[in-house]
């Protein structure tokens, strides 16, 4: 139930944060095509992979919350964001 409660008051937080397409546009190496469909894929696939997570989470499937989370990761580190860890009292 801890880890529950931590992880609402985590995801209710506001993170104002821009993507930096930076990595995106070294990989698409100047095709415009291809930087247009990485960003497209990774808008599709970010909700998606999150909102698994999140019910991974809520119903306490940690090892499937944590496969969601290698990939989540991966998807976060093409953006180039940072993360903001936010610490509550538990």
């Amino acid at each position: 139930m801890l880890a529950q409660n931590s992880f609402l008051r985590f995801t209710n937080k506001t993170i104002d944060e821009q993507p930096n397409l930076e990595y995106i546009d070294k990989l698409a190496d100047g095709d415009e095509v291809i930087r247009e469909r990485l960003i497209s894929v990774l808008k599709q696939e970010f909700p998606e992979e999150f909102a698994l997570y999140r019910k991974h989470i809520l119903n306490s499937n940690y090892r499937q919350a944590a496969e969601s989370v290698h990939k989540i990761r991966h998807k976060i580190g093409l953006l180039g964001l940072e993360i903001r860890y936010y610490s509550s009292k538990i």
